[in-house]
């Protein structure tokens, strides 16, 4: 089912390293926003990166939007990227791309029409707060304003589920605050959202489910939950 995501006893093992992920279970239904906390280290990112094919989990079963990317052929990864979208901490544009066309480039890259194009872009800016800056570059814009950029392009395909590791670690308070809510207003839409961060006050305030990682375990698992701070 579309926005839909199952690991049953999902285990990682670099070669040379520790297990990042350990018998991981966890179900998140379509339209949950699910916050992913845990320290440095905890697999956080690669729990994520799991999901979009990023990696391949050493053991257990993996289901997104009803396919089980065990079985998924390399050929077919693309077509399930489109139904999720990925914000980084890092925001990842392309520096010499205006806003405008970072935002098309998923679009672009998948075929639409330029008639669809042109009037999708316009939309998830209004969204996102930026369409006054449609035409600017990425170095042009504060670090708030690429980041609801990077959130623009991650969007624009409308993704069921919205995937964000560590998407405030480079914002103040007042940026980062204003981006969750974005992914609130996005959650309220139908979006799956799923967050890795280590931004406790952000997890506080919201009061959405919390599923908490350590050495690579879940820990915790709370609906509606809070940061958990490790002795």
């Amino acid at each position: 089912m579309a926005g839909t995501i199952t690991l049953i006893g999902v285990s990682k093992v670099y070669p040379s390293r520790r297990p990042a992920l350990v018998d991981v279970n966890v179900h998140i239904d379509k339209g949950e926003f699910v916050f992913l906390t845990g320290s440095s280290g905890a697999g956080k990112t690669t729990f994520m990166r799991l999901l979009y094919c990023e990696e391949r989990a050493t053991e257990g079963q993996i289901i997104v939007n009803g396919r089980d990317l065990n079985r998924i052929r390399p050929r077919h990864i693309p077509y399930l990227r489109r139904q999720i979208g990925v914000v980084f901490q890092d925001y990842r544009l392309l520096p010499e791309r205006t806003i405008w066309e970072n935002v098309a480039f998923p679009l672009v890259v998948t075929e639409w029409s330029r008639r669809e194009i042109e009037r999708r872009v316009p939309a998830v800016l209004e969204l996102v707060g930026l369409r006054d800056h449609a035409q600017s570059l990425p170095r042009e814009l504060s670090g708030g304003e690429q980041q609801r950029a990077a959130l623009a392009r991650a969007i624009a395909l409308n993704p069921s589920i919205l995937l964000a590791d560590e998407p405030t670690g480079n914002l103040d308070p007042a940026n980062a605050n204003a981006i969750m809510d974005l992914m609130e207003e996005i959650n309220r839409m139908g979006t799956t959202v799923v967050v890795a961060t280590h931004a406790e006050t952000i997890v506080n305030r919201m009061r959405r489910r919390v599923v908490h990682l350590h050495a690579g375990r879940v820990v915790s698992d709370e609906d509606p939950g809070r940061y958990r701070h490790e002795a």
